[in-house]
């Protein structure tokens, strides 16, 4: 089974970037591959491409304002205005990623399986919004292009890099747990 784990670099005010390492340890852990991702929406569109190539695809993006690991279960086909964090952007100035595409996709991965493994160790919680940033943009383009395969979004805290490799590990286990 080939499985990919992405994390982001470093982007706006985050000099350290959590679901780097996150995703780093736990591609180590399953054995599968990783790969770094720059923080834009052109990165995103080509990650939904080469999703497809893969039998799951785990992707890791940081939520610097929450506390508690959040599971994304839907991907919008929104996005914002400005290609920054931090530029101005009004929340009600939002357009579609595709036009031709629906209004949201739905994980296919086993979302309720990964968070009871996962919430052995660490505070899981679903969540229905993945935000309308690069985060999102990168979960639909994947969910899109790979709509056969099991693709999940997963936010972190801003955690330091040592808590960031213990979870890696645990979701390393509980991808390979739950997909084989």
């Amino acid at each position: 089974m080939k499985i990919l784990f992405t994390g982001f670099e470093p982007f706006g005010p985050h000099a350290y970037n959590p679901s780097t390492t996150v995703a780093e340890s736990a591609s180590q852990t399953a054995g599968a591959s990783f790969r770094l991702l720059p923080v834009n929406f052109e990165t995103a569109r080509a990650a939904g491409e080469y999703s497809g190539r893969y039998d799951g695809v785990v992707h890791v993006g940081l939520a610097a304002a929450t506390d508690w690991v959040r599971i994304e279960r839907f991907a919008h086909n929104l996005r914002m205005c400005a290609d920054q964090p931090g530029q101005e952007n009004d929340p009600d100035q939002v357009v579609p990623l595709a036009l031709d595409g629906p209004l949201a996709l739905d994980s296919p991965f086993p979302l309720d399986q990964l968070k009871r493994e996962l919430s052995v160790e660490w505070d899981v919680r679903h969540s229905r919004d993945a935000g309308t940033y690069v985060c999102n943009a990168t979960y639909y383009w994947s969910l899109r292009h790979a709509f056969d395969k099991r693709v999940v979004f997963i936010h972190v805290p801003a955690w330091e890099p040592e808590q960031a490799r213990r979870f890696g590990h645990s979701l390393g286990m509980s991808v390979l747990n739950c997909l084989c």
